[in-house]
């Protein structure tokens, strides 16, 4: 064994100094490094939580919780419920019969058996039908005033019945066709020939007629034993408005569609006075209400939102934002 001179020693003893000096030095550069990265890590979280939080609908999550099939099994996720369709009775049965063999034209005679289709289809698209209505105007004799007489059918304006009316706004509304959409369908469909403006022009009309429904509705609903209430974000002409929706004890349902979304639209829509139960999220413009029941769903969320955070910090921040 040869033992280091006192010369190779002090050399030995300065490379080990220079190689702690330059660990030490990484060391440094990535304690610097980890506290960049831990400082940015929590800045994205922030701005993360502006587009996911425990207020995010499933439908808007950008990061949905993926539902997956134990290993090595295919196919639907377990509690699928199945697509199979129940078909109703038949409106008609029709016998399908044959008199002579394809292959040799000899006769058949008796079938050995009858096997049951049963087809499910829609009629052919309906044409326009013009209807004229004779109108009987009176002169009352008692009072001097002029009387036209009314049927169910006839609407009060305009020369669309009342069924193509309804037929537009649910192509507009419930299929979500912008108008040109509505215009080429009618055409195709129904051979119908309507202007942008004469679609446009129904769709008032139908708007007109439903004023009175409408506040009905929203005075069943001021009056209810609780309300459901909800608001949520919505484009009108490029502008951000908010569809609220209000929902009574009893089922009605009214949207109202403003660009506010302060406590001014739940007053307005339910009044001053009305401090009964409501069911709604954590957003502060309910914060002045009497009786809060906070929905289930985000109560839920911001659980789960509490246990992910480190410590539930993140999560007890979430929840106490809700009440400021």
């Amino acid at each position: 064994m040869v033992l280091p001179t006192e010369t190779n020693s002090d050399d030995y003893i300065r490379e080990l100094e220079c190689t702690v000096e330059k660990q030490s030095m990484e060391i440094l550069s990535l304690k610097e490094h980890n506290t960049a990265l831990s400082t940015e890590n929590e800045s994205l979280k922030k701005k993360l939580l502006l587009y996911e939080n425990p207020h995010t609908p499933p439908s808007r999550q950008m990061y949905p919780p993926k539902i997956t099939n134990p290993p090595g099994r295919r196919g639907a996720p377990i509690g699928h419920r199945g697509a199979t369709r129940t078909l109703d009775q038949p409106d008609q049965v029709i016998p399908v019969t044959a008199d002579t063999c394809p292959k040799c034209n000899h006769t058949l005679g008796t079938p050995i058996r009858t096997e049951k289709r049963t087809v499910f289809d829609i009629p052919p698209p309906q044409k326009i039908v013009v209807t004229e209505y004779d109108v009987d105007v009176y002169r009352c004799n008692n009072c001097g005033s002029e009387v036209k007489a009314k049927h169910k059918d006839l609407p009060q304006k305009g020369d669309m019945g009342i069924y193509l009316l309804n037929y537009i706004t649910m192509l507009k509304y419930n299929l979500r066709g912008v108008i040109r959409r509505v215009q080429e369908f009618l055409m195709v469909n129904n051979n119908l020939d309507l202007s942008v403006k004469g679609i446009n022009d129904a769709l008032l009309r139908v708007g007109d007629a439903s004023r009175k429904e409408y506040d009905a509705i929203r005075d069943r609903i001021s009056h209810s034993r609780w309300v459901h209430i909800d608001e949520t974000g919505f484009h009108v002409d490029g502008k951000k408005y908010w569809l609220w929706s209000f929902r009574s004890a009893d089922s009605d349902i009214l949207i109202v569609i403003t660009d506010s979304r302060g406590r001014d639209v739940v007053k307005e829509t339910m009044g001053d006075d009305f401090h009964g139960p409501v069911v709604v999220d954590g957003w502060k413009a309910y914060s002045y209400l009497t009786i809060i029941q906070r929905c289930w769903a985000h109560l839920i969320r911001e659980v789960d939102a509490f246990k992910l955070s480190e410590n539930g910090r993140l999560g007890e921040e979430e929840v106490r934002e809700d009440f400021l």
